[in-house]
């Protein structure tokens, strides 16, 4: 792949864990796979910041924690203060369209394919905003965006 091609990048949920929590067993991966990509805008949408933001609140829950509360806070406010300050391109959709192409998902690979309602959504908003490149680290989420169309890389798995 040519990465100066890549422009914008929808990463889904898994991929910001794995980039945001050093404790994640993708992290390394992460870190391996991101420099290819920093050159290129991170697509952010409305979905992405509910799903994150309560993922890292869900791993303080576990015994023991994934993640400390004070982590988890410091992560949150972390990615609040770059989502104010312009770092990442919004991905503001009409829901109507956004659940439109879900169905359509689910219609068309839902028989076949495994995929949680959530996956379903990432991949509706990154073919909806046009991404020049899905990333995730979630085997079932690669499938389901490769089977949509989409150039897609599985971060720390088998592709």
């Amino acid at each position: 792949m040519n990465w100066a091609d890549v422009q914008s990048v929808y990463p889904d949920t898994s991929y910001w864990l794995a980039m945001r929590c050093v404790a994640d067993s993708r992290h390394d991966a992460w870190a391996g796979f991101h420099p290819n990509i920093e050159h290129a805008r991170l697509i952010w949408s409305p979905w992405t910041h509910f799903e994150l933001l309560n993922a890292l609140r869900q791993l303080t829950r576990t015994t023991p924690p994934a993640l400390e509360r004070t982590g988890a806070r410091q992560i949150i406010a972390a990615l609040e203060r770059e989502l104010a300050r312009g770092y990442y391109d919004l991905a503001i959709l009409d829901w109507r369209d956004e659940l439109r192409t879900c169905r359509e998902l689910s219609a068309t690979h839902g028989y076949e394919l495994a995929m949680r309602s959530g996956d379903v959504v990432h991949v509706a908003v990154a073919k909806l905003q046009g991404a020049d490149l899905f990333v995730t680290c979630d085997a079932d989420q690669h499938a389901l965006a490769e089977a949509a169309g989409l150039r897609t890389i599985l971060v720390g798995g088998e592709q």
